[in-house]
Protein backbone atom coordinates (compact mmCIF):
# COMPACT_ATOMS: atom_id res chain seq x y z
CA UNK A 1 0.00 0.00 0.00
CA UNK A 2 1.17 3.33 -0.85
CA UNK A 3 -0.53 7.09 0.52
CA UNK A 4 -1.03 9.69 -2.86
CA UNK A 5 -0.93 13.33 -2.55
CA UNK A 6 -3.60 14.85 -4.91
CA UNK A 7 -1.10 16.41 -7.40
CA UNK A 8 -0.41 12.60 -8.34
CA UNK A 9 -3.55 11.49 -8.63
CA UNK A 10 -4.45 14.46 -11.01
CA UNK A 11 -1.17 14.20 -12.81
CA UNK A 12 -1.72 10.64 -13.27
CA UNK A 13 -5.72 10.43 -14.52
CA UNK A 14 -4.83 13.73 -16.83
CA UNK A 15 -2.31 11.34 -18.87
CA UNK A 16 -4.45 8.56 -18.23
CA UNK A 17 -1.66 6.01 -16.29
CA UNK A 18 -3.75 5.98 -13.07
CA UNK A 19 -3.74 2.48 -13.02
CA UNK A 20 0.07 2.53 -13.20
CA UNK A 21 -0.27 3.24 -9.17
CA UNK A 22 -2.46 0.23 -8.98
CA UNK A 23 0.04 -2.13 -11.14
CA UNK A 24 2.69 -0.97 -8.68
CA UNK A 25 0.98 -0.71 -5.36
CA UNK A 26 -2.08 -2.48 -5.47
CA UNK A 27 -4.00 -0.20 -3.05
CA UNK A 28 -3.54 3.20 -2.78
CA UNK A 29 -4.62 5.14 0.63
CA UNK A 30 -5.79 8.44 -0.16
CA UNK A 31 -6.22 11.08 2.76
CA UNK A 32 -10.01 12.62 3.01
CA UNK A 33 -8.02 16.08 2.50
CA UNK A 34 -6.78 14.80 -1.15
CA UNK A 35 -9.42 13.34 -1.73
CA UNK A 36 -11.38 16.53 -1.40
CA UNK A 37 -9.29 18.46 -3.04
CA UNK A 38 -9.41 16.51 -5.97
CA UNK A 39 -13.28 15.84 -6.33
CA UNK A 40 -13.41 19.70 -6.73
CA UNK A 41 -13.61 19.78 -10.21
CA UNK A 42 -9.77 18.95 -11.04
CA UNK A 43 -9.42 16.94 -14.14
CA UNK A 44 -9.34 12.64 -13.43
CA UNK A 45 -11.38 13.30 -10.52
CA UNK A 46 -13.88 10.53 -12.31
CA UNK A 47 -11.44 8.29 -12.59
CA UNK A 48 -10.16 8.22 -8.53
CA UNK A 49 -14.03 8.19 -8.14
CA UNK A 50 -14.35 4.54 -10.04
CA UNK A 51 -10.88 3.69 -8.17
CA UNK A 52 -12.51 4.36 -4.80
CA UNK A 53 -15.83 2.29 -5.95
CA UNK A 54 -13.56 -0.56 -7.04
CA UNK A 55 -11.76 -0.60 -3.74
CA UNK A 56 -8.16 0.00 -4.75
CA UNK A 57 -8.29 3.11 -3.57
CA UNK A 58 -8.90 3.49 0.39
CA UNK A 59 -9.95 6.92 1.32
CA UNK A 60 -8.32 7.14 4.70
CA UNK A 61 -8.35 8.96 7.85
CA UNK A 62 -5.25 10.49 8.11
CA UNK A 63 -4.13 13.03 11.12
CA UNK A 64 -2.65 16.56 9.61
CA UNK A 65 0.46 15.89 11.37
CA UNK A 66 0.86 12.78 9.15
CA UNK A 67 0.07 14.28 6.06
CA UNK A 68 2.55 17.51 6.91
CA UNK A 69 5.16 14.45 7.45
CA UNK A 70 4.40 12.99 4.22
CA UNK A 71 4.61 15.77 1.91
CA UNK A 72 7.57 16.94 4.02
CA UNK A 73 9.19 13.88 2.50
CA UNK A 74 7.68 14.21 -0.91
CA UNK A 75 9.50 17.59 -0.94
CA UNK A 76 12.88 16.16 -0.09
CA UNK A 77 12.68 13.59 -2.47
CA UNK A 78 11.72 16.72 -4.82
CA UNK A 79 14.61 18.27 -4.27
CA UNK A 80 16.85 15.72 -4.55
CA UNK A 81 15.71 14.84 -7.79
CA UNK A 82 16.67 18.48 -8.84
CA UNK A 83 20.06 18.82 -8.02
Amino acid sequence: MVVSDAPVLIGLSRIGFLWLLKRLWGTVAIPEAVYQEVMTGSPGSEEVVRAVEAGWFRVAKIRKAALELIRLIERAGSEQEAA
